[in-house]
């Protein structure tokens, strides 16, 4: 619902052409007659659209059953009234504001309420004064009066402005008893229009020298409002928090590393130091401790994060396309960019974000979405999809060793494995699944008996076969350096004599590759 998505000045909205039931995960049924809005305009799919309905429910719908119309302004506050009220009562259910729902609601608020300022008639100018048929008393009432009321450019002639002038500033210094008699001497008196205007103006240059002579008083009544100031800007305020707010809003704005927006904001303030008084140089040299400290983050300061909430959001919409996957035992095509996005998004967020958050949200319900990707991968056939969750499993791997057991344990080693034997000369194929298989055997943990149907002998047979004769189309010869980690990755397992890859070698004629390789590693002093 961006600023191109929905057209005010023409109130156009999206209306229902026929009924339609829902069947797939995130659309939304409705019936003939319905409105919508755009929720994203600029989406991918052109045969579904992303729109807001009634309820302030988010969902898409077939763009070949809704027409564009124009409604009036009454019809569309209406609509919008209706949305806030059902997505304020849906929030009140639920524990917190979940951060979509969050933005959603602030949209349609700001969407409301340019409709209802669109909606408003201009104010007409008001009548001038006629000056032919007013006395100076009448025209100085008039001046005052209007004053008070805040519209001081009722009376356009020139005794007017002088009149408004002086009290203008006689407002500032909370003095309007001047004006008052004088305009009241001036009435009395009978003057004319002109000479009225000579003596305002001379009135207005005493008041202003009365203001600029009595400064104490002005000072007197902006103290109250400044002290307040000076308490939100103390230093106990620039404290651990404070600093890992201001480096979420700078990675959030700039997509930056966290670590690139720690260096940008020191960058920033430091320089902000060099430029500005002396007087406020301790606000800075707090901050710069600040950064420069290891920060103790709380759980209420992760939660509050934008990264942690959109992790969240991820988890939550991949474990409803693998459920939705699940149930209809087929795929449905037009969804595979969507889960792309997330993936990426997902892989994106777990390298550049804070890794304290992103530990945070993955140990979540005992590690939950963790165990939801590995389910996915197993059922997911389409190659674009699980290359992408073997990345993030990866990055995953690197921030928790939890993780690492968690997918020791589960049925990915064994799928990783099948998809080698099965892919034996697609060196892509065989990269990926090689690195992970690596990472997880790298903590030396035993694998599960049950591992051994697809991970025994005859899988080390194979790797081995691999090392001495790459595929072809391994042109870098990244396989055999590939292989050799993963087993002496996988090697680590074994303390007795009952070692898999030693009896594989032994019953090999040939492994001249694999011993140069190792040789080589020993000559280097690597640590095997």
């Amino acid at each position: 619902m961006g600023d191109n998505s929905m057209r005010l000045e023409n109130y156009e909205v999206l209306k229902a052409l026929y009924d339609f039931k829902a069947t797939f995960a995130k659309t939304l049924s409705f019936q003939e007659g319905d409105y919508f809005i755009l929720y994203q305009s600029n989406t991918k799919q052109r045969n579904w659209w992303q729109v807001v309905n009634k309820d302030g429910q988010i969902g898409y719908i077939p763009s070949n059953y809704v027409t564009t119309v124009k409604v009036p302004s009454q019809v569309l506050i209406e609509f919008l009234e209706d949305c806030i009220e059902n997505v304020k009562t849906e929030t009140k259910k639920q524990t917190g504001l979940h951060l979509d729902k969050q933005d959603l609601l602030l949209r349609l608020i700001e969407k409301k309420r340019q409709a209802e300022t669109n909606k408003k008639p201009k104010k007409q100018a008001p009548m001038p004064p006629d000056f032919g048929s007013t006395t100076p008393k009448e025209i100085c009432s008039s001046v005052v009066c209007n004053t008070q009321d805040g519209d001081i450019s009722t009376v356009q002639s020139n005794t007017s402005y002088m009149t408004a002038q002086t009290t203008m500033h006689t407002n500032i210094g909370k003095e309007e008893a001047p004006v008052v008699s004088q305009c009241q001497r001036t009435s009395i008196n009978d003057q004319r229009v002109q000479s009225l205007s000579r003596q305002s103006s001379s009135e207005t240059q005493k008041i202003q020298t009365e203001i600029r002579k009595s400064p104490s008083q002005s000072n007197s009544q902006h103290t109250p409002i400044s002290s307040p100031i000076k308490k939100k800007t103390s230093l106990c305020d620039i404290n651990s928090h404070t600093a890992y707010q201001l480096l979420d809003q700078v990675r959030r704005n700039t997509q930056l590393s966290y670590e690139m927006s720690k260096v940008a904001v020191t960058v920033v303030v430091s320089g902000l130091q060099q430029l500005l008084p002396q007087n406020v140089s301790h606000y800075f040299d707090a901050l710069l401790h600040q950064l420069e400290t290891p920060f103790t983050v709380s759980q209420m300061s992760i939660e509050e994060t934008y990264d942690a909430n959109r992790l969240k959001v991820i988890f939550t919409e991949l474990t409803s396309c693998k459920e939705d996957s699940q149930q209809r035992n087929w795929m449905l095509y037009e969804d595979e960019s969507i889960i792309v996005d997330y993936i990426k998004e997902l892989t994106s967020i777990l390298t550049n974000a804070d890794a304290n958050v992103s530990r945070y949200v993955l140990q979540q319900n005992q590690y939950n979405g963790v165990n939801i990707l590995i389910q996915y991968y197993q059922m997911e056939p389409r190659w674009t999809i699980r290359q992408l969750l073997l990345q993030s499993f990866g990055v995953m791997c690197s921030l928790d060793s939890v993780i690492l057991t968690i997918m020791l344990n589960s049925i990915l080693p064994m799928e990783l494995a099948r998809d080698m034997r099965s892919n034996s000369r697609n060196v892509t194929k065989l990269n990926y699944s090689s690195l992970l298989l690596t990472m997880i055997f790298s903590m030396g943990e035993p694998m599960p008996v049950t591992h051994l149907e697809q991970l025994g002998p005859d899988f080390i047979t194979f790797i081995l076969d691999l090392i001495e004769n790459p595929p072809d189309m391994d042109l870098e010869d990244q396989i055999p350096d590939l292989f050799v980690n993963l087993i002496l990755s996988y090697n680590l397992q074994f303390t007795n004599s009952e070692n898999i890859v030693l009896n594989a070698l032994k019953e090999r004629t040939v492994a001249k590759n694999f011993t140069e390789k190792i040789l080589l590693l020993f000559n280097r002093e690597a640590n095997l």
